[in-house]
């Protein structure tokens, strides 16, 4: 490999990473003066393709101008195929809660929606955009069943749990739907509620 590009090498380019659209740690570092990294993927002698961690640190005369980069490259494929595992894992289990037959929501310690299935929004009409972090879920309630909440979620933030307490959640186009709700809460290690977790 000596005398040849390292685009030639590790790529398999006919011309510089710029051109291919990846960005190039080496003439950033004689660019800028400092050290720059990027991730690559590589391919080996048999055209595997192998995914790089690549850092290039300068070199300098004593005026500063930087003569030589030293780069140093980390195989770092299996760490990538792992995260690409967990990608796809969570890809799958995002799918199965978005799509799920009831309503899933999160609620934090003021009761303020912070999360919610595609199904819920489904379920009342409203966009993500207009419910998560933004509203209280006492909001989308009827005005009697907001004051069931305002009575038992006290005790749900002590016990952590509630069942089959039934609600009227006003949709956004006004139309009552009576719902069942079941949660669960979540606790940090001071007993503080930090999220509860609904079916709807």
């Amino acid at each position: 490999i000596i005398c040849k590009h390292c685009f030639e090498v590790s790529h398999h380019f006919d011309s510089h990473c710029m051109d291919n659209g990846h960005d190039c740690p080496v003439k950033v570092a004689f660019e800028t003066g400092a050290p720059a990294r990027a991730m690559h993927t590589y391919y080996d002698h048999h055209d595997k393709p192998v995914y790089v961690e690549c850092q290039a640190y300068p070199i300098k005369d004593p005026s500063g101008a930087v003569i030589r980069a030293i780069e140093t490259l980390n195989d770092v494929t299996d760490r990538a195929q792992l995260e690409q595992k967990v990608k796809e894992s969570e890809g799958k289990y995002r799918d199965l809660y978005d799509n799920a037959p009831d309503g899933y929501i999160s609620l934090d310690e003021d009761g303020v929606i912070v999360e919610a299935n595609r199904t819920f929004f489904d379920m009342i009409g409203y966009t993500r955009r207009e419910i998560i972090r933004t509203m209280p879920f006492k909001d989308l309630l009827s005005s009697e069943s907001a004051k069931i909440c305002y009575i038992v979620f006290p005790a749900f933030k002590k016990g952590g749990r509630m069942r089959n307490l039934e609600l009227t959640v006003i949709k956004k186009d006004g139309a009552p739907l009576p719902v069942t709700m079941n949660a669960s809460a979540v606790f940090d290690a001071d007993g503080r509620l930090l999220v509860s977790r609904s079916i709807i």
